[in-house]
């Protein structure tokens, strides 16, 4: 009996050893995945999240098992590449805005007010000579058909019928090129208007320059 007893023992306490070395191994199996394959996977979701939501993602540690420290590297340089496009991108758009600045500044500076429609006759751009002249001729702002426009001051011309003939002969033909004058009877200013179509690489027509200019002092020296 004590030597049964001695070996019940003996297997209860090599039982509970080797359930103790199972449960240390099971433990650090699991501390190796969630060190090697989950927290790794779970921070590259969360810089991927960073990059959806347009930041830039922090720079991932470049480990892990097999697959996953390779998948950080790639994914780290991905983000790099992606951090140099937005920074060329941001760099292009200031230039852009800069250039677009300087075009309006040296439209606002000429004598001839300039205007810029689409293929449809929708104002696309205006210089400020030409709001400051079209103002004060009394002319709508509020079609942004460039013709409608020009027609609310009709009643205005000395002479209506050839400014409303020249009118319709922009409207059914967009792509004529005109050169038209007119005076306007109630201030007795002269004013010369100049149009073209404009159009792309390929010879498409794509919208219209309208030019406006004031010739009251040419016509009283004539």
């Amino acid at each position: 009996r004590a030597a049964i007893d001695r070996t019940e023992h003996r297997t209860i306490l090599i039982e509970n050893v080797g359930g103790a070395v199972g449960i240390g191994v099971f433990l650090l199996v699991f501390a190796y995945l969630l060190r090697a394959v989950v927290w790794p996977l779970r921070r590259i979701a969360a810089a991927t999240r960073e990059i959806a939501a347009g930041r830039d993602a922090p720079e991932l540690p470049e480990r892990g098992a097999g697959e996953v420290g390779e998948l950080a590297r790639s994914f780290n340089a991905m983000s790099r590449s992606l951090t140099r496009s937005r920074q060329a991108l941001e760099e292009q758009n200031e230039d852009l805005e800069r250039l677009a600045n300087q075009l309006r500044a040296v439209l606002d500076a000429t004598i001839d007010g300039i205007l810029l429609s689409d293929a449809d006759g929708n104002v696309q751009l205006a210089n400020r000579p030409i709001v400051e002249l079209t103002r004060d001729l009394g002319m709508s702002y509020e079609p942004e058909n460039v013709v409608d426009r020009l027609l609310s001051v009709t009643d205005r011309i000395r002479d209506p019928d050839a400014y409303r003939a020249a009118m319709d002969r922009l409207r059914s033909s967009p792509e004529l090129s005109t050169v038209d004058e007119f005076e306007d009877s109630v201030s007795g200013r002269v004013f010369q208007g100049f149009t073209s179509p404009v159009r792309d690489d390929r010879g498409g027509f794509v919208g219209r320059i309208w030019t406006l200019r004031e010739v009251t002092q040419q016509r009283e020296l004539d």
